[in-house]
C-alpha cells in the first residue's frame, strides 16, 4: 500500500494530514466535500484491547486489518496541508487512501447496544 500523506498535526480543534506531492494531483475537486472518508494504518497498541469485548465491536487501533477508517470534517485545503476536524489517528499516523463522503454513506437509523 502506498502512503499519500501522514497525519502533522492533531489538537482537540483540528487535525491535518500533510499530503505528499505525489498525491496532490489526486486532489482536484475535493474542496466541494464537507466530510472524506480517510484511511489511515492502525498504530497498534494492545492497552486498548477490551477483555469483554471482541475486536470487531471495538472502535480502537486495534484492527486485524492494520486499517482505520474515519469520517471527518474538511476545514480547508493549504496546498498540500488539509486540514480537518474529527480524525483520531494518532500524529505520525500514515494516510493510505481519501475519498468523498456522500449523503447516500449516511445510515440515519444506524442502532448500537447500550
Amino acid at each position: 500500500m502506498m502512503m499519500i500523506g501522514t497525519v502533522a498535526f492533531v489538537s482537540d480543534d483540528e487535525q491535518v494530514i500533510h499530503l505528499t506531492e505525489a498525491a496532490l494531483p489526486g486532489l482536484a475537486g475535493i474542496e466541494g466535500y464537507s466530510h472524506l472518508i480517510v484511511l489511515t494504518r492502525a498504530v497498534l497498541d494492545p492497552r486498548f484491547a477490551p477483555d469483554d469485548h471482541g475486536v470487531f465491536s471495538v472502535r480502537n487501533g486495534a484492527r486485524p486489518s492494520g486499517i482505520n477508517v474515519w469520517i471527518v470534517e474538511v476545514l480547508g485545503r493549504d496546498d498540500e496541508l488539509l486540514k480537518m476536524r474529527r480524525l483520531r489517528a494518532p500524529l505520525g499516523s500514515e494516510v493510505i487512501d481519501l475519498m468523498p463522503y456522500e449523503q447516500r454513506d449516511a445510515i440515519p437509523l444506524a442502532v448500537e447496544p447500550k
